[in-house]
């Protein structure tokens, strides 16, 4: 998806920030198996494997009837520490943080 996007709009490899998805169960008396955990996962790849992408990983964030966190401030503080090391003016190494990743 990023690197269809990067395409279809022609701005290069410009930074894309990303929301690992929220746990989340629609029912609590089925428990189907989840393909949750490989998109997941998927996401994590693309912050490894692509340039300039952070992810914030919320999974003590989300709720589990509402695929929506309602703590959108949990969310954005854990994206901001992503911005200084894949912006536009990114000049310094990655640095990690708890609960945010990013890529070069």
């Amino acid at each position: 998806m990023i690197q269809d996007w990067r395409a279809h709009w022609k701005q290069g490899d410009f930074p894309f920030l990303c929301v690992q998805l929220a746990p989340f169960r629609r029912s609590k008396t089925s428990r189907p198996k989840s393909d949750w955990a490989e998109l997941r996962e998927a996401q994590l790849m693309a912050t490894k494997t692509l340039s300039k992408v952070g992810m914030a990983v919320i999974t003590d964030v989300g709720e589990e009837n509402d695929i929506h966190p309602k703590k959108k401030d949990g969310v954005g503080a854990r994206l901001a520490p992503n911005w200084p090391a894949i912006g536009p003016r990114a000049a310094r190494p990655n640095r990690f943080r708890s609960a945010c990743l990013r890529s070069s």
